[in-house]
C-alpha cells in the first residue's frame, strides 16, 4: 500500500474516529485528505515495520493552507507571504503504539514519538531556512508543546466548538530549540 494511503487512513482514524472532528472536506470513507495535500506539501513520518507511528504535514505559508483558508476567522485573515514561515498541520500520533520496554517514560509527560517529530520538524526548518511554523492547536497540543519546551507565540484564540478552545500562533525554529528538544530525546533512552 502506498505511504500516502496509509497516512490518510491514519488521519481518518485520528481526526474523524478518535477526536470526532467535523472536517469540511471529509466525505466519508477510510481516508482523510484535503485540498492542501498537493504539490508543495511535505510530510514528516515516523514508521516502524507495521504502521505509521506519527506524522505531520508541512506547507509553505505563502501558499494557501489550512490556517489561511479554513481558519481565516481565527487568523484574522492575516496571510503570511514569505518563505521564512511554513504551516505545520495534521499532527498525528498512532494511539495503538506499544512502548518498547527499553525506553523510559522520562517524566512520563510527552511521548517519545512526539519529541521525535518535533526534532524532525526543527531539523527540516533549519535545513530549509524556515524561521517559524504557523500552527493552530487545541489546549492539549498547546500544553504538550510547552511541556516539550517549544514555546508557542499565541497570536489569537477562539472556539472551534462550544467547549474547544484553539490557538493560532508561531513556533520558533532555532538551533537552540533544536538542541533543547534533542537533549530531551537523548536522555529518555535507558
Amino acid at each position: 500500500m502506498e505511504i500516502k494511503t496509509i497516512l490518510y487512513k491514519q488521519r481518518q482514524r485520528q481526526f474523524i474516529d478518535r477526536l470526532k472532528w467535523s472536517i469540511e472536506s471529509y466525505n466519508g470513507g477510510e481516508k482523510e485528505s484535503d485540498q492542501f495535500d498537493t504539490s508543495g506539501t511535505y510530510y514528516l513520518i515516523i514508521r516502524d515495520s507495521t504502521d505509521i507511528q506519527g506524522s505531520v504535514r508541512l506547507r509553505p505559508s505563502k501558499l494557501q493552507n489550512l490556517s489561511s483558508v479554513q481558519f481565516s476567522w481565527l487568523t484574522g485573515a492575516v496571510r503570511i507571504s514569505n518563505d521564512l514561515t511554513w504551516e505545520a498541520s495534521r499532527f498525528t500520533i498512532n494511539p495503538s503504539y506499544k512502548r518498547p520496554k527499553n525506553l523510559s517514560k522520562g517524566a512520563g509527560i510527552v511521548d517519545d514519538r512526539t519529541i521525535s517529530l518535533f526534532i524532525f520538524m526543527l531539523d527540516f526548518a533549519i535545513k530549509n531556512g524556515i524561521n517559524h511554523y504557523e500552527v493552530i492547536v487545541g489546549r492539549q497540543m498547546k500544553k504538550i508543546l510547552t511541556l516539550a519546551g517549544w514555546e508557542m507565540e499565541v497570536l489569537s484564540s477562539g472556539k472551534a466548538a462550544p467547549k474547544e478552545i484553539i490557538y493560532y500562533g508561531l513556533l520558533p525554529c532555532t538551533k537552540v530549540c533544536y538542541e533543547t528538544m534533542l537533549s530531551k530525546c537523548l536522555c529518555r533512552t535507558t
